[in-house]
């Protein structure tokens, strides 16, 4: 059966071009900015009725961009800045984009695909660049050798994008939109939706920010930058899997792999038949909406810490910003309290004079005890001060590391 299937196929993929699926993420990942920010000011931008841009704009890579994506005119000059473009050109623009890809795939890949694993290939590829993907360790040579769960797991390995720094340095950062993408590929790519699983996984990406202080800039010779270190805690694709194949895209067979393939480093799990997917109203803020917006209420392109718009929404619970925030609630009111408590032990020690006036030395046990309170006291204003401090430093560094909203 194998061998018929493989037989069956051109072996240089003539015969695939890019597929809906390829254009339905393309158009998922790729739509054009809501708002822009010109001298200054954030302004509307101009797009279609499905997202893509009219206008050019420089994505985050600082390249202009236009259409869903789209770099280059179809004639091959690249955008610039103030190109735009009709929205009965947007399909053309990036079905030329499209072509191109297409045609850097069909070189570089010699196993036969099949269409979904084509268009999860463009994808990637329209994203990073055949040049990453030739110069992978492993993402190629798992296609090329038939491994498409090897593949789809180092697919999920590039997700990093260079932004600057506060202090000017580089910042190779990891983010969680990027794995998010990464992970819909992979899945597109063993023919699920990887779209509709990732909506149904809250996908986690823990990272810790080092400094290289012996990197140099090939470009300008400058040392130094800093990188984030994804720790053990990320989520694996094998969870978005498990999901993702309660969504198969169609029941169409599988090109097998060659013989003796190397061993896969996430293996599939064992699947529990999932339920039908359920979808909540959307709320609206603002006029005509459910509720108002709060006064203090802004886009996430208006946030001065680095939120991906991108990268979806996690629990406010889990997130270090609110654990910082519910940390220094919890410090001043420990403060207050034992404040307020040092001012009423000098009256506790009046109160214990009237009821212990039979004993020895009233007096004294009065002293005692309000000492023992004001103490008491203090040693638990002393923990809210350690606290808050504890609470600021925890809320400014996951506004540092922040990437997503929260909900």
């Amino acid at each position: 059966m194998a061998t018929a299937l493989l037989s069956g196929l051109p072996p240089n993929n003539d015969h695939l071009t890019a597929g809906p699926e390829c254009y339905r993420l393309i158009k998922h990942w790729e739509k054009g900015p809501e708002r822009v920010k010109v001298d200054g000011e954030w302004v509307l931008w101009p797009r279609s009725a499905e997202g893509a841009a009219l206008k050019a704009y420089q994505c985050s890579a600082g390249k202009w961009t236009i259409s869903f994506g789209v770099r280059w005119h179809p004639d091959g000059r690249p955008v610039v800045e103030g190109d735009t473009i009709t929205e009965d050109q947007v399909m053309p623009y990036l079905e030329a984009a499209m072509g191109r890809v297409v045609a850097d795939v069909r070189k570089a890949v010699t196993y036969p695909l099949t269409q979904f694993q084509m268009d999860a290939l463009v994808v990637w590829v329209f994203n990073l660049g055949v040049t990453r993907l030739l110069e992978s360790s492993e993402l190629l040579p798992s296609i090329n050798a038939g491994r498409w769960q090897d593949a789809a797991v180092a697919m999920g390995a590039f997700i990093y994008a260079t932004t600057i720094a506060g202090d000017g340095k580089p910042w190779k950062r990891a983010l969680l939109g990027l794995l998010i993408r990464r992970y819909t590929e992979g899945a597109l790519l063993l023919g699920y939706d990887g779209i509709e699983a990732t909506k149904r996984v809250a996908i986690e990406l823990p990272t810790r920010r080092d400094y290289q202080p012996e990197w140099v800039n090939p470009e300008t010779g400058e040392k130094g930058r800093y990188k984030d270190e994804v720790l053990s805690n990320k989520t694996p694709f094998k969870v978005v899997l498990e999901v993702a194949q309660s969504y198969p895209l169609q029941a169409a067979p599988v090109v097998q792999a060659r013989p003796a393939p190397a061993p896969a480093k996430e293996q599939p799990p064992v699947l529990k038949p999932a339920g039908p997917p359920t979808t909540l109203p959307p709320v609206v803020a603002g006029e005509g909406g459910v509720k108002p917006p709060h006064r203090e209420t802004k886009m996430p392109e208006g946030i001065p810490y680095g939120i991906d718009p991108t990268a979806g929404a996690k629990p406010m619970e889990t997130t270090e910003r609110f654990i910082g925030a519910a940390m220094l609630w919890l410090a001043n009111g420990l403060r207050v309290g034992m404040a307020n408590g040092m001012k009423l032990s000098g009256g506790l020690g009046f109160v214990t004079v009237l009821f212990l006036d039979m004993m020895k030395s009233p007096v004294t046990a009065a002293v005692m005890l309000s000492s023992l309170v004001a103490l008491v006291c203090f040693v638990g204003w002393l923990l809210g001060v350690g606290l808050e401090k504890a609470g600021l430093r925890k809320k400014k560094r996951g506004e540092q590391r922040a990437s997503q909203l929260m909900y």
